[in-house]
C-alpha cells in the first residue's frame, strides 16, 4: 500500500500547481525552481559517485521534456551537465554532438542569438581546446563572444571567453589581437573572476 501511495503523492505534488488558478500559479513558481534545483542537485550527486551513465539517461530525458516545454534555459543546463559528464568519461566527440545538436535545436527555435547559445558555443570551445583543435575552439569563443556581446551582457562567462581565445592568439602568435582580448576580458568581467 505504501509503495502504491507514494507515487500517487509525488505525482499529485507535481502537478497540482498545473490546476491552480492564475494567481495562484505566482506562488508555486518558486516551489517550480526548487524541485528543479533538487533535480540537478541529484543528477550532480550521481556524477559524483560515478553513476555517469544513470545521470546521463537522466538528463537525456530532461533534455527532451524541457525541449518540449520551451524551458530554453533549463534546457542549455541539462545540456551543460550532460556535457560535462561525457567529459568525465572523456568522450570528446559526444560532447560535440551533444553540444552540436543543441545549438541546432536552439537555432530552429529562433533562439540562436541568445545568451543559452552563448554559454553552449563556449562549452563547445572548451571541448575543442580539450581535443587541442585550437582552430575550432577559437571559432566558438568569437562566436560566444558576439552572442554575449549582442546581448549587452557583462560579467565572468564573457571574461573567461575572451581570456580563453586570447590564450589561443597567443598559442598562434597573434599577440596583439590577444592584447586587445585581454583588455576587453578584464573591462568585461564585473565579478573580478577571471
Amino acid at each position: 500500500m505504501r509503495r502504491l501511495l507514494f507515487p500517487i503523492l509525488f505525482f499529485a505534488f507535481l502537478f497540482w500547481p498545473v490546476v491552480r488558478t492564475q494567481t495562484q500559479q505566482a506562488k508555486t513558481l518558486p516551489l517550480a525552481e526548487a524541485l528543479l534545483k533538487a533535480k540537478f542537485n541529484q543528477i550532480d550527486t550521481l556524477i559524483a559517485h560515478q553513476h555517469i551513465d544513470s545521470a546521463l539517461t537522466r538528463l537525456d530525458t530532461m533534455i527532451t521534456v524541457f525541449e518540449d516545454a520551451e524551458n530554453w534555459k533549463a534546457y542549455q543546463e541539462a545540456v551543460v551537465k550532460s556535457a560535462g559528464a561525457l567529459t568525465k568519461q572523456k568522450k570528446f566527440e559526444a560532447v560535440q554532438l551533444k553540444i552540436a545538436n543543441a545549438l541546432e535545436t536552439l537555432e530552429e527555435a529562433d533562439m540562436g542569438d541568445s545568451l543559452v547559445c552563448a554559454k553552449l558555443w563556449s562549452w563547445q570551445a572548451v571541448n575543442y581546446r580539450r581535443m587541442n583543435n585550437y582552430v575550432d575552439a577559437l571559432s566558438s569563443y568569437i562566436e560566444a563572444i558576439e552572442l554575449y556581446e549582442n546581448n549587452s551582457y557583462l560579467g565572468s562567462e564573457l571574461a573567461y571567453a575572451y581570456k580563453n581565445a586570447a590564450q589561443i592568439y597567443m598559442r598562434f602568435s597573434e599577440n596583439r589581437r590577444a592584447l586587445s582580448l585581454l583588455e576587453s576580458a578584464i573591462h568585461s568581467d564585473t565579478s573580478g573572476a577571471h
